[in-house]
């Protein structure tokens, strides 16, 4: 499902204190679209939690605003419709975190595989063979 394109798996000790779940980030080719808004969006990061992503007018967000979000593979859509809640506008980064407070069985089911898929891939290029 993922290529060898740049997967990066990283979190310091402040990070591991204070997130839930582990964050991947994801190659170029998976990007997310809005609901009410045009244009794709780069995903800084993603978890079977939440995600954040890139969005030049950060400031048209406010937390606790909920959006509905699609997540694409290249062109297709992987998961439509997710219910994502804003926790955090981070300004220095122009990035947007949110929460899937109403994740059904079968979307959960689908961001995990996503979110192992990108770790198997980053595991899989950075890994020597002994």
């Amino acid at each position: 499902m993922i290529d060898s394109e740049d997967v990066i798996l990283e979190q310091d000790e402040d990070q591991k204190q204070h997130r839930r779940a582990f964050r991947v980030e994801p190659p170029g080719s998976i990007t997310l679209t809005i609901s009410d808004r045009v244009g794709r969006y780069a995903i800084k990061d993603i978890s079977f939690l939440g995600v954040a992503f890139i969005y030049e007018n950060y400031r048209d967000f406010a937390i606790g605003q909920k959006i509905k979000i699609n997540v694409l593979l290249r062109e297709y859509i992987f998961l439509q419709d997710l219910v994502a809640e804003v926790v955090r506008v981070i300004e220095k980064e122009k990035c947007v975190a949110c929460t899937f407070p109403e994740l059904s069985a079968s979307d959960e089911m689908r961001l995990t595989k996503l979110v192992l898929e990108i770790q198997k891939e980053y595991i899989r290029r950075t890994t020597k063979v002994l």
